[in-house]
């Protein structure tokens, strides 16, 4: 096996796993080293590469066939390619590790329980769909990125999720807003093993003061935190991207079921802002700056 191919396996390996920041700086280094040492060594005729006419076959990549979800996460972030002039600041790769934890942690929650097994008895059968990282960081980017809101927003909250008159926290906590339940946030939250009231049971949503989130407001103990808020940011996004609808016998209600899903980008709008907003997450996934 190849340097390049032992590259690629290690990445599969950690596909739907933390990689750890150090060995993916050191695995890039080794993959883009590799790739000079055989560009050099093409043109100095020290490595013969086959191809039409003999010209040199150089990979451009090492991760062509790496799953989406790892390929852009590693590519684009934690190797340190640059969206856009604004955030290529090593301050903006500060919650990697979580984006890419609980993006696969939602991920294999959602694939195990849902795609091919009952939920409450019902068959659900829906295509799995897996989120791809690289929408939640651009979605932070947006939600909290901008430099002035560096040690605010983008360091409590990145995800926005508890901000005061917002539905998500208050939902995932309590169960209801206003009387309001939703039936798939329901089962979450009597799904013994994720223990989603118990988590957020002592935090507060943030107050609103003279136009900016104040968070000193809240005491420490219960302000929202960046790894409760991007857990539950994903999970947010799960519940806008799911369609529940009724189960009848006859004509009448027995219970409801997921029904069908709507896609990513119907779910970016649903999360925050609508068209203008999905297309922003869009640009900034791509590497074009949303201006």
């Amino acid at each position: 096996m190849s340097l390049v191919d032992r590259i690629k396996e290690l990445f599969r390996e950690n596909s739907y796993h933390p990689v750890d920041e150090e060995r993916r700086r050191f695995l890039g280094n080794i993959a883009y080293g590799t790739l000079a040492l055989t560009t050099l060594g093409s043109a100095l005729g020290l490595v013969r590469c086959t191809g039409r006419n003999d010209s040199p076959k150089i990979p451009l990549s090492t991760t062509n066939d790496i799953p989406p979800a790892v390929s852009n996460i590693e590519s684009k972030v934690a190797e340190r390619l640059e969206n856009f002039e604004q955030f290529n600041d090593d301050a903006y790769h500060l919650h990697d590790t979580l984006i890419i934890k609980y993006t696969n942690f939602w991920n294999e929650y959602f694939q195990k329980k849902f795609a091919s097994s009952t939920f409450d008895g019902i068959n659900l059968g829906y295509k799995f769909e897996a989120l791809d990282p690289m929408r939640v960081k651009a979605m932070i980017m947006l939600e909290s990125g901008s430099p002035k809101h560096r040690n605010t927003a983008y360091r409590y909250d990145p995800m926005q999720i508890a901000n005061q008159g917002d539905y998500a926290l208050a939902m995932f906590r309590d169960g209801q807003v206003e009387g309001k339940h939703e039936w798939l946030i329901d089962r979450l939250r009597e799904d013994s093993n994720l223990r989603i009231a118990q988590e957020l049971a002592n935090i507060r949503n943030t107050p609103r003061d003279t136009g900016v989130w104040d968070y000193d407001a809240v005491p420490k103990p219960n302000r929202i935190n960046a790894e409760l808020s991007i857990k539950y940011g994903i999970l947010w996004l799960w519940t806008r991207q799911i369609i529940i609808g009724e189960v009848k016998e006859g004509e009448a209600v027995a219970g409801y079921a997921i029904k069908n899903t709507r896609g990513w980008d119907i779910a970016t709008e649903r999360y925050n802002g609508g068209e203008k907003y999905r297309k922003n997450v869009w640009r900034l996934m791509n590497g074009i700056n949303p201006k």
